[in-house]
């Protein structure tokens, strides 16, 4: 950890003189480390003036600590106390003097003309003077971070300066356990680079200063005990007391800022436990990172298969290619222009009597809200919008009966070539068969029955007028007007996509509004989600695992007009099939209030949030969660960085890409994900490429 202060300008005041010289150059030094030369008493409480005792036995050192170093390990106490024999405490009292950098005075404004111009001066190293210029290029960046730092903590972040003191208190019995704690926390403080003094005169004056019973820091002992100036936050993270190890097994969420330990979770530790996560955080806050952190964890668990909608696309193609390399991945590019689909016509079949017993519903009602999709909703006209319902069910029902498919199951099997385009097909010959009825009656070549009469019903004819406009689009031949014929081109088989390890449904919106996207794409990328993850879920559940869904840019559904019925049914309905349903969002403040149409917060059993800029929606996400009382860890994870003129960030924290993780709805910490650089820099976690057509 960095300690970044402003150097000291030293007081004339705090100068030792020759007197004190000579006691801790030489009467120090001969009873330095040996706790035997001190005075004996019975007393309960009596001091030497270099040491404190109780009784014959117990005694006590004291060391100031006059200088921190430029870098400090967050846990630095517990080095020292990771030295002591048994029985030696080494405990640390510190005193907070609240202050302020007088930035406008003199002292500090001629240090920073200095400093400007030693800067300057250092602009004239190359590579032929870098090395003996080396040591002051560092101390020149150290400076300018530490002015930077400061001054942001005081005005941006508005935090409190403090002069930090501190006193070190070494107690134990008399003797050469104690005696070489002793010593070994002197070692310590050297390879810190800590400034350690021992107190061995006028020790009253030092333990009413830092006793918590009187507090007379003043005077004298001001000029005697070196400070630093820091800010509340660092000095918040001296404090080594923390919750400690989260979790005893399970996926790694990441590393607790604070303590160092690792955050476990145990995802679905029986089947009925329900396991909705929210991931969200600002562009660049490490979202995608985080996320693939944890899908990577799942798809190594042999209980968990997975199921990706990335309604941008593309984000999520360098993970599925690299996953591919040894399991069966599934890229289903539902992207304009690429042709890859899944056809829900065949029947599903998973095995288990179960799951299996309305198969041939759920198919038929996929393929049915397929079309009806494709053909369009008629709002202004109820009547054309029943008749279409109708036509299309009908096309359904034929279809699979021409096939020899019925409610018995035994049948189901002669599905399994079936596709759209024979539905289709059904259709075509129904609306040809309505069209010559019409004419024969017309002519009077057949007389119409209270059957048929539907067939020369004139909205029924334009009912199917308007379905076969829309459908001739999609499955006829492009030189028959078939002009988005390539969007079912390139059929993906349900073996292939009940057997994946992964599927990812790139719906490639990326880049595109609500207002610029084509409707009846917007209608299928819904649909086919819908298809898509019920059949993964059933089919996971019946082979005994677990399907987990990634719902990338979240906020983008809440925006379609009727995803609600597709993504409730998801997010509410998931828990019985064994679904582990991840909402992953950049725009929270989208879901907020009125706009948490499908729940999410009322669902959400662990999240973790980044980065937040806006305080608001800081507030109404707490509010959302029911985290109030954590408000203010969020707070800490809002890091401006800025890029100065060497080109570098000026600025870097601890909080940088942290996130805010609540667990099961209990325990919370604030953790950063480290990864092995080997796998941070893998195709595991590249983003931002293009999307290649490929065959499936």
């Amino acid at each position: 950890m960095g300690i970044l202060t402003l150097p000291k300008i030293r007081d004339r005041k705090s100068r030792l003189k020759f007197h004190q010289v000579w006691i801790k150059r030489f009467l120090d030094k001969a009873y330095r480390n040996n706790s035997q030369q001190g005075v004996y008493r019975e007393h309960n409480m009596y001091s030497d003036g270099m040491a404190s005792y109780s009784g014959k036995d117990k005694v006590s050192y004291y060391y100031t600590f006059d200088g921190l170093p430029e870098e400090l390990p967050i846990a630095y106490v517990d080095e020292f106390r990771a030295v002591a024999k048994p029985g030696i405490k080494v405990n640390f009292i510190s005193f907070l003097d609240p202050t302020k950098i007088e930035w406008d005075s003199p002292a500090i404004q001629q240090k920073l003309k200095v400093w400007k111009r030693n800067s300057a001066d250092l602009d004239d190293i190359d590579e032929y003077n870098f090395r003996e210029n080396l040591r002051f290029l560092d101390r020149n960046v150290r400076r300018r971070h530490s002015l930077y730092y400061l001054s942001s903590a005081e005005i941006r972040r508005r935090r409190k300066i403090f002069r930090f003191r501190t006193l070190m208190v070494v107690a134990g019995l008399r003797g050469s356990d104690f005696d070489e704690t002793v010593q070994n926390c002197e070692e310590v403080a050297k390879t810190l680079g800590i400034v350690a003094n021992r107190v061995t005169e006028d020790l009253p004056m030092y333990l009413r200063a830092f006793s918590p019973m009187s507090a007379e820091m003043g005077g004298k002992i001001t000029r005697l005990v070196g400070n630093t100036v820091l800010p509340d936050e660092i000095i918040a993270r001296f404090n080594t007391y923390d919750q400690g190890r989260i979790g005893e097994k399970g996926i790694y969420w990441g590393t607790d800022i604070y303590s160092g330990f690792p955050v476990l979770k145990e995802v679905k530790r029986t089947t009925e436990t329900a396991e909705n996560f929210l991931f969200t955080a600002e562009t660049g806050g490490g979202k995608s990172y985080f996320v693939k952190n944890i899908i990577l964890q799942l798809d190594a668990d042999p209980r968990f298969t997975g199921t990706i909608m990335d309604i941008e696309g593309f984000e999520y193609i360098p993970y599925a290619t690299f996953l591919g390399r040894n399991s069966d991945v599934v890229i289903l590019n539902m992207a304009e222009g690429q042709g890859h689909y899944y056809d829900p016509v065949a029947i599903a079949v998973t095995g288990r009597e179960d799951l299996d017993k309305d198969m041939l519903s759920l198919s038929s009602s996929f393929t049915r809200s397929l079309l009806k999709v494709l053909v369009g909703d008629y709002k202004d006209d109820e009547t054309k919008t029943k008749w279409i319902s109708s036509i299309i069910d009908e096309s359904v029902s034929i279809t699979y009966t021409k096939a020899g498919v019925n409610e018995d199951p035994s049948t189901w099997y002669r599905s399994n070539d079936l596709t759209l385009h024979d539905v289709y097909k059904t259709f075509t010959e129904l609306y040809e068969q309505a069209i010559k009825y019409k004419y024969d009656v017309e002519s009077g070549v057949i007389t119409p029955t209270a059957k048929d009469n539907y067939r020369i019903n004139k909205n029924y004819i334009e009912a199917l007028d308007s379905a076969a406009a829309a459908l001739r689009t999609y499955f006829e031949k492009f030189e028959n007007g078939g002009v988005n014929s390539k969007v079912f081109s390139k059929r993906i088989s349900l073996k292939s996509v009940v057997d994946a390890k992964l599927v990812v449904c790139s719906f490639g919106l990326a880049g595109k509004s609500e207002a610029n996207i084509d409707h009846t794409q917007l209608a299928l990328t819904q649909c086919y989600a819908a298809i898509i993850s019920q059949v993964r879920s059933l089919f996971a559940k019946a082979k005994g695992k677990f399907n987990y869904k990634v719902w990338e840019e979240f906020q983008r559904w809440g925006r379609m007009e009727g995803s609600e019925a597709v993504l409730n049914s998801a997010l509410t309905g998931g828990r019985k099939n064994g679904d582990v349903n991840i909402v992953v969002t950049n725009k929270v403040s989208e879901m907020l209030g009125s706009n948490d149409k499908f729940g999410i917060f009322e669902n959400t059993t662990s999240f973790a949030i980044g980065a937040i800029g806006d305080a608001n929606v800081r507030r109404g996400l707490c509010e959302a969660l029911s985290i109030e009382d954590i408000a203010f860890e969020l707070d800490k994870l809002v890091i401006k960085h800025k890029r100065g003129k060497s080109g570098v960030n000026t600025f870097s924290s601890i909080y940088d890409k942290g996130f805010l993780v609540k667990l099961d709805k209990s325990v919370v910490s604030l953790v950063k994900v480290s990864l092995p650089d080997e796998l941070a820099g893998s195709d595991l976690f590249r983003t931002g490429v293009s999307l290649v057509e490929e065959e499936q």
